[in-house]
């Protein structure tokens, strides 16, 4: 084999790199492909434009600039981030291989495709070609001025374009355009749910999974009011008054990123800074574009059964509310805070003004149900925890998978995460371990990918590295036949029926339970009925 590794796609050749795989074995990298041109000055709040050609060989041998994010109070990362990362088992191809996409989450406001998360080796190993990519974040992604020529849902659109460029060029490095699998992790889920509502990604993918997310999470999608509102405090925070959305704008493209980032947590309201979760910039709805990314509120997509009929996988942790607690000591003061104003946990499509009478009766229905007798306190924090989990993952899953079922006959299969990762595996440090029983937010992605942020310790005989066999597994098999029914040595998954709720519960031992956290399930079933959901 030639030292020199080269791919040939549309817009030219590139270098790629042989790696020593983590899993044993090598396969071969092509990193900081740009499968857009750069989103600046004139092309900022713009939909991405396909990237051009470029002369002699680009080199592809390392991971280029991850999206402007906010870390430590600091602006990394930098506008000219679209790129993608392409890995594969075998150079030269010799056959074509199935492709999975990996959309990354971070809430819409930080994270990237590249390795220090997302290392490929795993997957790989098992014989798939895995694409993963960066796209535009937090006000730079999903600004919404309407009446602008600033298009909302920016990054959701730099998503299509590169499932789009998959497409066109996969096959130059053995994969194979008619087998695409796309699935995404947290706000990468609501991403992957986001493109089967989609008109614009018709028939870019073939199947899907999404890990703890759906489109229409509370916490991940803003109502169109809400989102022209955050984006016109951010206009004010920087010294735009003009309250025309084109002057505002042309304003904007002439701030430097670092500023938009460093002040996108402020568009939110003050009402809005005091709930468990927000993110002030996510997909929303665009109510009269001629060009939305979502022609209806996902929702009413879902009940109209406007959605790509693929196979697919749906999950959540059995933990997801510890999020709550990741990287911040359990005060007593911020459960107290809570015990007193438990309306700060309610989820947004309910849209309660914080403080009314309507507001307090809500919360004070969740109160009697999850805590009965009990106070909100440390006492209480693992029903704290089911009930956020509840609230901001499951229930919005849940409809989502029986607007699936009411709608599509393709196989969807699910599953709850519930392996208990080492502490010194953790991404994010969870402060209620040991009192709360689990899996929290985010703790499976790392049975699917080498992460270089931690060291390489599953060991063969290893719980995690049984866990680990488990999940990339299932999820290449999928990724191979849409089936995950009959996997070798593996427990039958059988999909989710009309007639039977069944799931896989993912841990050293897997199982196949029936129900699903049935009665809380069917108290939320009868408190949204009650409240009545903003759709």
């Amino acid at each position: 084999m030639s030292a020199e590794v080269v791919a040939e796609v549309e817009q030219g050749l590139l270098r790629g790199k042989r790696v020593e795989s983590a899993a044993g074995g090598e396969y071969f990298s092509f990193q900081g492909i740009p499968y857009a041109r750069p989103p600046l000055g004139p092309l900022r709040f713009r939909p991405p434009q396909p990237a051009g050609p470029w002369e002699g060989i680009k080199d592809a041998t390392r991971q280029r600039a991850t999206a402007p994010c906010l870390a430590l109070g600091h602006c990394l990362g930098d506008e000219d981030c679209l790129f993608l990362n392409v890995y594969t088992p075998q150079w030269p191809a010799k056959e074509l291989r199935p492709v999975m996409v990996w959309v990354h989450g971070g809430g819409f406001v930080m994270g990237s495709g590249n390795t220090d998360f997302y290392g490929p080796d795993f997957l790989v190993a098992e014989d798939v070609v895995l694409v993963t990519f960066n796209y535009r974040l937090g006000a730079l992604g999903f600004l919404h001025l309407e009446g602008s020529d600033a298009t909302a849902n920016n990054g959701l659109r730099d998503q299509v374009l590169a499932l789009a460029w998959v497409r066109d060029n996969i096959a130059s490095f053995g994969g194979d355009a008619s087998r695409v699998t796309v699935f995404g992790e947290s706000a990468g889920a609501v991403s992957v749910h986001g493109l089967m509502l989609a008109p614009s990604a018709a028939g870019l993918f073939h199947r899907a999974i999404a890990m703890s997310g759906v489109a229409m999470l509370p916490v991940c999608f803003a109502s169109h009011d809400v989102s022209k509102r955050r984006s016109l405090r951010l206009a004010e925070l920087l010294g735009c008054a003009s309250r025309d959305p084109q002057e505002i704008a042309d304003r904007l493209r002439t701030v430097p990123h670092r500023e938009l980032v460093e002040h996108q947590y402020h568009a939110l309201s003050d009402q809005e800074k005091k709930r468990l979760l927000s993110f002030s910039f996510t997909p929303t709805e665009e109510i009269n574009s001629s060009d939305p990314f979502f022609p209806d509120h996902p929702l009413k997509l879902l009940e109209q059964g406007k959605f790509a009929k693929v196979p697919f996988i749906t999950g959540v942790t059995s933990a997801e509310g510890r999020i709550a607690f990741h990287g911040a000591d359990m005060h007593p003061l911020t459960m107290s805070e809570i015990s007193e104003n438990l309306e700060l946990v309610l989820p947004w499509d309910l849209a309660p003004e914080l403080g009314t009478e309507r507001s307090k009766e809500i919360a004070d229905k969740l109160r009697q149900f999850y805590f009965g007798d009990r106070s909100v306190s440390e006492d209480s924090v693992e029903q704290f925890v089911q009930m956020a989990s509840d609230l901001i993952f499951v229930y919005p899953m849940y409809t989502a998978i029986r607007l699936h079922l009411k709608n599509s006959d393709s196989p969807l299969y699910v599953y709850v995460f519930d392996h208990e990762i080492p502490w010194d595996l953790m991404l994010l440090k969870d402060v209620t371990r040991p009192s709360v029983p689990g899996a929290s937010h985010g703790e499976d992605f790392s049975y699917l990918f080498f992460t270089s942020a931690k060291p390489n310790i599953y060991h063969q005989d290893s719980a995690e590295a049984k866990v680990l066999n488990h999940m990339v597994k299932y999820w290449t098999h999928f990724a191979k036949t849409g089936d995950v029914s009959q996997v070798a040595n593996k427990v039958p998954w059988a999909p989710v029926t009309k007639d039977k709720f069944q799931y896989l519960k993912i841990r050293k031992n897997l199982k196949l339970e029936a129900g699903l956290f049935k009665e809380r399930m069917e108290f939320l079933d009868d408190w949204y009925s009650t409240f009545k959901k903003i759709t």
